[in-house]
């Protein structure tokens, strides 16, 4: 009874506290105090009684920010600028992209996404992780092609930036890339317009008032923005632009408008910040900005209180940046000569810093060329471009006539691969003479690196593509030469210079500065490349998608750069199968397996590749040489992953892995080689799984019943027929997935399950053991205490010792009580692999002779 006599204002007023409560109660952190919240049943009876319009889906995400649905309009809601145009000022107006405005009261799943609305003048992109997240927002925006802030000029722009295939890349692999890659990007998108601003709906003081047309003031990059977008189209149109540098004031104010007020309260971002009052009427809502030519600018905006700090803000320290721009610049000039060695190698000065004091790229090589040049004058001219041979055979001092011979026709391939003199070699030729003559005399690796420098900087040469092909050369060469230390931080600066101040070279200087300093490291590239790879370079192609074979003939493709780890590529195709721990991840290695069939559990060829090996040290660039084959495994299996919460994926390649080892019998240890009753019709039952998934025809056979028969076991055939038969008709019903995760969870119980095997010979017999009961394994040969042949079994919690080929466990060694292990490699021609591992378990000592300590048990064990 006491709600029929409240008025209409008190009804409004009570409506948009419900409004607020409850988007407090969904996005404020929890509070001392809960504040009671308005029933969901409550609330839409409310509203139909007061009779507000009908709940409606937006096209798209306001801007990415929020996903949400919001109460409709006549005019529709008033948002950022994306996707389809909004409403002008009217009913419900005036606020930024990134609020709430009307909150329907139905469940709909929320998606919240992060991002970097706005960035000042002054603001630096630091920790690492706010980087990673503001390169990946962008990448994101320019593959989706749908938010307004970015224009399609700015959209092509940064796809030639980004590249085509770091754009395709995934995530985990986005965030592997060098930070001066991410900051090149950033920076190129800090040039678009509108990308890092804030826009506010703002309706002019004077023209035309159209109802399809809303009118925008963005307050961004160098500027602020006057621009108007039609309703139902994505393009904004530039009414009038302020720099930063111009705006002389800007003030705001309360002004009655003419206009009748809003039939409805919103919930906006200022009631974010006090959400149980109620909006003042007499805030600002007036703003005009006045330039240094005395032109004005008047317009309405809800938010002009808000809008005028920001400017003030952005007014402000670009006024300081400006300042010390001037400031540096003035101070190297006035004290050109006064700079030091330590200030050029200084690692406070960012890659991305405007405050750089280098105006030239080559300057920052200044001081090494001054204490390691051969002519000691005129350093600015010797790193500068000539298409003539060097006067003296060398930039360098060198002390042996043959190491400046070889500088000197270093660089007469250079000129000859940039077509400033006639040739008749081929530029692949001309490239690995370069670095075969570098290997050849480790000294002239420096002299490589500055006779490129030289050619990169005031290039004037007739052919266009001279430049191009300098920094094309200066890339492969960073992947297989090293700099010395003293000129490792000249180059990197060098190259981080081009990249901010060149717009044809970024990409490549990037690379060579991302080559240099992984070559700092994990070292240079071991292998010199093939004549097909350095073609592929000298192309532009500096990627390459190899396929990885995964167990039960599967096959995956990942995209490999030159400067690839076999971690990295592995770390990729553990992303495909959605693998996230880093323990785990590890538990998974590269093969490279030759082409002929290998026999048997272990082989001396079966040797997982090094992690921390480029990946084309190891593998053929090109896919066509069918020498040999990569396959991705599991050699570790210390995670027990629940398979109820693991992805398909994952699944299937586990389970394919697992089935080889079931079928070959490797897994399954005996008893004096006899399999108990319990063993057996546990094989019988995993079988059973098994038949679910590889049965196709209308009945079950007898070859796929014998198909399904793990081997080596003295399983007769007959009665594995009849068992496997009677079990299949007594077992209920699985699907395909449920199968396999049946086969998983059976053989994971198994005390060989997962083991990694390889052949050894245990030298002597542990103290604790007695000869006596290891004797009878070995029948009646004859038999003899030390080098006793054995397999090596590592297992998930302890290393097994197993009869070579009657899978008897002899000994068991837990990895708990391990104290100590040393190992002794053989150095022998052809036995790198070869060599003696003592492990010291509490009282028990073992010896072994192994033929794969260092790779095998080493990154297993240790």
């Amino acid at each position: 009874m006491r709600r029929n006599h409240m008025t209409a204002e008190s009804n409004e007023a009570a409506w948009l506290q419900a409004v607020r409560k409850m988007a407090a109660k969904r996005f404020d952190p929890p509070r001392p105090r809960a504040v009671r919240a308005v029933s969901r049943r409550k609330s839409i009876k409310k509203a139909s009684k007061a009779q507000l319009p009908s709940v409606m889906d937006l096209t798209g995400p306001a801007d990415g920010d929020l996903e949400m649905t919001f109460a409709g309009t006549d005019q529709g809601p008033v948002g950022p600028p994306v996707g389809l145009g909004t409403a002008p000022m009217g009913s419900a107006n005036g606020y930024p992209p990134h609020e709430m405005r009307y909150l329907s009261y139905k469940h709909s799943r929320w998606s919240l996404r992060v991002r970097k609305e706005l960035i000042t003048p002054l603001e630096k992109l630091a920790p690492k992780r706010v980087l990673d997240l503001v390169f990946c927002q962008i990448v994101g925006d320019v593959l989706e092609n749908a938010t307004a802030r970015l224009r399609p000029i700015d959209v092509r722009a940064l796809r030639e930036t980004i590249g085509e295939i770091t754009l395709n890349s995934s995530v985990n692999q986005l965030v592997l890339l060098p930070s001066v890659t991410k900051r090149m990007v950033i920076d190129a998108a800090r040039k678009c317009p509108f990308y890092f601003g804030r826009f506010y709906s703002i309706e002019f003081m004077e023209g035309p008032k159209k109802s399809r047309i809303c009118h925008w003031a963005v307050v961004g990059q160098n500027a602020v923005r006057f621009v108007r977008q039609k309703k139902g189209e994505r393009a904004l149109e530039v009414l009038a632009e302020v720099p930063l540098g111009e705006v002389a004031r800007c003030d705001a104010d309360y002004s009655q408008r003419p206009v009748a007020p809003p039939n409805r309260q919103t919930a906006g971002q200022k009631m974010l910040i006090n959400i149980k009052g109620i909006r003042d009427p007499q805030e600002p809502n007036h703003l005009t900005i006045v330039d240094t030519a005395g032109r004005s600018y008047e317009m309405h905006c809800h938010y002009a209180a808000d809008m005028k700090r920001l400017v003030d803000i952005f007014v402000a320290e670009y006024r300081i940046k400006s300042e010390n721009s001037q400031r540096k610049v003035y101070a190297a000039n006035a004290r050109k000569r006064e700079k030091t060695y330590d200030d050029y190698l200084s690692d406070t000065m960012s890659v991305a810093s405007y405050m750089s004091s280098h105006t030239d790229a080559v300057e920052c090589l200044m001081p090494y060329a001054k204490q390691y040049f051969k002519e000691r004058k005129h350093f600015g001219k010797q790193l500068s471009w000539q298409n003539q041979p060097l006067r003296y055979g060398s930039l360098m001092k060198h002390n042996d006539t043959e190491v400046v011979d070889a500088a000197s026709r270093i660089f007469e391939c250079i000129l000859e691969i940039c077509k400033e003199r006639p040739t008749t070699k081929s530029p692949v030729a001309q490239v690995q003479k370069i670095l075969k003559l570098a290997r050849r005399y480790p000294s002239l690796n420096d002299e490589v690196f500055c006779q490129l420098v030289k050619q990169s900087n005031k290039n004037d040469s007739e052919n266009s593509d001279s430049l191009t092909t300098v920094w094309q050369l200066y890339a492969i060469c960073s992947m297989f030469l090293t700099c010395s230390q003293e000129l490792r931080a000249p180059l990197l600066e060098h190259a981080k210079t081009v990249t901010l101040h060149s717009n044809s070279e970024q990409t490549l200087a990037a690379t060579v500065a991302a080559n240099i300093e992984k070559v700092r490291k994990y070292g240079q590239r071991q292998n010199l490349p093939s004549d097909f790879e350095i073609d592929s370079y000298l192309r532009g192609e500096m990627t390459r998608k190899h396929k990885i074979n995964l167990p039960a003939r599967c096959v995956t493709s990942v995209n490999v750069s030159p400067m690839s780890l076999v971690g990295e590529v592995s770390c990729m195709i553990a992303d495909q199968m959605k693998i996230t721990t880093t323990k785990e991840r590890l538990e998974f290695t590269l093969f490279q397996i030759p082409t002929t069939p290998l026999d048997g559990v272990a082989n001396c060829d079966l040797i997982p590749i090094p992690l921390d090996e480029y990946y084309f040290d190891v593998c053929p660039f090109d896919e066509t040489d069918e020498s040999s084959s990569l396959h991705f495994r599991r050699v570790c299996w210390w995670t027990q992953p629940d398979v109820n919460k693991r992805s398909p994926e994952y699944i299937k390649v586990v389970f394919d892995q697992i089935v080889e080892q079931f079928l070959t019998g490797y897994w399954v240890s005996t008893e004096d080689s006899v399999l108990t009753e319990p063993q057996y019709y546990e094989l019988v039952d995993v079988a059973v799984k098994l038949s679910v998934i590889f049965h196709t025809g209308p009945t079950f056979t007898k070859e796929e019943a014998v198909d399904l028969m793990p081997r080596g076991l003295g399983i007769r055939k007959k009665d594995w027929i009849r068992n496997l038969t009677d079990a299949m008709a007594a077992a209920p019903e699985f699907t395909i997935p449920e199968a396999r995760k049946g086969v998983i969870a059976a053989i994971s119980s198994w005390p060989l399950y997962g083991a990694t095997c390889f052949h050894g010979y245990l030298k002597n017999i542990p103290e604790t053991y007695d000869i006596r009961g290891i004797q009878p394994q070995y029948g009646d040969t004859e038999f003899n205490s030390t080098n006793i042949p054995v397999l090596v079994a590592i297992c998930r919690t302890s290393i097994r010792l197993l009869h070579p080929s009657r899978r008897v466990i002899l000994m068991t060694f837990a990895f708990s009580e391990l104290k100590a292990v040393q190992k002794n490699l053989y150095r022998g021609a052809g036995e790198e692999y070869a060599g003696e591992v003592v492990m010291n378990f509490g009282s028990k000592t073992v010896h072994l002779v192994l033929e794969q300590v260092r790779s095998l048990f080493t990154d297993t064990v240790l």
